[in-house]
């Protein structure tokens, strides 16, 4: 059974999918401390070639606060400048009449919660490219035993799920030794993503690693995924 352990991303970009394509527990890791410099409340998309930062207010945000103890500060009026700014970015994609009711549905969800909005957002988006990965919440799962790294929480809630092999991204090369999950009879395995260019509306000079938006508007590409 493969495990994949993250923190819940707004939007995420493909990578992100790539790695839940290939997990059989999808582990949302909400009950670390929240950094401001993550992708929890941000990402960037294409206007006309031109990069756009898409980001959520969190009300009293705070790096002493763990991920699961904050609210998105989201009213009509917001959630509407969100959506106006993805429907003029991508009205004339090949794809926008079957992706923005998507997006309008993960942005009008009503509960303000961090984890309950973005978990309902992964949830809707993996749906939609075809993806069955089973979701799990850390904090649901969490045994409450006091851990010396965040590698041996790790170990532990992949141990707890039954897994045989941790799946991550190449970001976590500089945080993990193999040495240490072998020895849980734990595979640690890196997933390399696919950042091939595809099509993109208003240029030719690709931009990658976008929010999964860009590549759900504007290319099939993200078929292959399931």
């Amino acid at each position: 059974m493969n495990i994949a352990v993250i923190q819940p991303y707004f939007f995420p970009y493909i990578g992100y999918f790539e790695l839940m394509s290939q997990a059989d527990g999808f582990v949302i890791m909400d009950d670390v401390n929240y950094n401001k410099k993550s992708w929890v409340k941000r990402n960037r998309i294409l206007n006309n070639g031109n990069i756009v930062n898409l980001s959520l207010p969190i009300s009293k945000a705070s790096q002493n606060k763990k991920i699961n103890e904050l609210q998105f500060h989201l009213d009509e009026t917001y959630r509407d400048k969100v959506l106006k700014t993805i429907e003029q970015s991508y009205c004339k994609t090949q794809n926008f009449e079957t992706t923005f009711p998507l997006i309008k549905e993960v942005m009008q969800y009503k509960n303000p919660d961090v984890t309950a909005f973005l978990t309902n957002s992964l949830e809707l988006l993996s749906k939609h490219i075809g993806l069955s990965t089973k979701f799990y919440i850390a904090s649901e799962i969490n045994n409450h035993d006091e851990y010396a790294t965040a590698q041996d929480r790790i170990i532990d809630v992949v141990k707890q799920l039954g897994g045989h092999k941790y799946l991550n991204l190449p970001g976590g090369k500089e945080l993990y030794n193999g040495d240490a999950f072998h020895m849980h009879n734990i595979e640690l395995s890196f997933i390399a993503p696919d950042l091939s260019p595809y099509p993109q509306q208003g240029t030719s000079d690709f931009v990658p690693a976008l929010s999964i938006i860009d590549i759900m508007m504007n290319s099939r590409a993200i078929e292959k995924l399931s």
